[in-house]
């Protein structure tokens, strides 16, 4: 069965070639129904992967965050959550076949994040490392035309573009942009709906959720360096909804780069750029100790194919530590609210 197949759950060919499937996609969206172009180009996949059409479902994506109205289902946020977890002195931790909205609230906004076991399959994992391992090397390479694990998406007009300084700085942190990576994009999308993903963030956020840009990334990151403490409330901007998915494609925490994280719910900013923080942006171990407390810093571990969802609040950082000699892959994914998005960080509609 192809891949795309198996993602979508998809029970029929969709009978069209690539040429006729773009032609038809391309008058729906000129007739405003960006969505049925997005459908037909999805169906067109099932047959065979494409690369202009995969370039061209995260272009459309892209464009149909404008022709969108976002409205919220939820009348407060952050919403109340009942606590799932009374008795959790670390973050939670349940089995993909426990997963639930209310399940993934309790733990985000009670006890600061919830991880999740063996959501994706082995075959779905082994695909998307190979996705980012050939985008993060596409990246380094002389660009193709004709390839479709690399192609710079092109932003609207009514956003800040990216900038290639802005593509590189990612880079140097080991990873890219999963937008310029069309195929990746495609397949990591068609995941999240096969494992019901999708509809967990539209129940947790109250309305059908968008993806960023700038925050959504295939990453490569070696054992070597170490990020500071942070959480990205910090540089997100007031009044936001978000959700952020992070998915562990190889196991992390003994052989390969972690997270350390604050094992509990804060309800604001921590102090940053203070008492020996590396940057304005980031958190002093000193704060994050004082913030953890008596429960203390946890530090992850994943099996690949494990994701855990966290929020602007949550404080965390890389952790690496001298007997880690693998490579971690990981994508990490941060959806938002349409209603209340931030355009700087560039839409992709789910």
């Amino acid at each position: 069965m192809r891949l795309f197949e198996k993602f979508q759950g998809a029970r029929h060919r969709s009978g069209s070639t690539p040429e006729a499937a773009l032609e038809a996609a391309e008058a729906l969206a000129a007739r405003g129904d960006v969505d049925a172009a997005i459908r037909t180009l999805d169906a067109a996949l099932v047959d065979a992967p494409d690369t202009a059409i995969e370039r061209r479902i995260v272009e459309l994506r892209h464009a149909a965050f404008f022709a969108h109205r976002g409205v919220s289902r939820v009348d407060e946020w952050p919403p109340q959550a009942d606590d799932l977890f009374p008795d959790a002195t670390a973050i939670p931790e349940i089995h993909a076949r426990d997963l639930t909205v209310e399940r993934v609230r309790s733990g985000v906004l009670r006890h600061g994040a919830l991880i999740v076991r063996e959501v994706f399959d082995a075959e779905q994992v082994a695909v998307l490392a190979d996705d980012v391992r050939r985008a993060v090397a596409s990246f380094d390479e002389p660009k193709r035309s004709d390839n479709p694990w690399y192609h710079p998406l092109a932003i609207d007009p009514r956003c800040t573009p990216l900038t290639p300084a802005d593509r590189h700085w990612t880079r140097s942190t080991g990873g890219c942009f999963a937008a310029d990576s069309p195929r990746s994009m495609v397949h990591y999308l068609a995941a999240l709906r096969a494992n019901g993903l999708v509809d967990i963030v539209d129940g947790y956020l109250g309305e059908r959720p968008a993806l960023s840009v700038k925050k959504t990334t295939l990453r490569e990151v070696p054992p070597r360096g170490e990020q500071g403490w942070h959480q990205d409330g910090a540089f997100l901007g007031d009044g936001i909804r978000t959700l952020n998915l992070w998915l562990a494609l190889t196991p992390c925490g003994t052989d390969a780069p972690t997270m350390d994280m604050i094992p509990r719910r804060l309800h604001e900013l921590a102090p940053a750029g203070v008492e020996g923080a590396a940057f304005d942006w980031s958190v002093s171990d000193t704060v994050a100790a004082r913030v953890a407390g008596e429960r203390g810093i946890q530090r992850l571990q994943f099996a690949a194919g494990d994701i855990v969802f966290f929020d602007e609040l949550n404080l965390h950082r890389t952790a690496i530590s001298p007997e880690m000699t693998q490579t971690r892959l990981a994508i990490e994914a941060w959806f938002f609210a349409p209603s209340c998005y931030p355009l700087p960080q560039l839409p992709i509609l789910v």
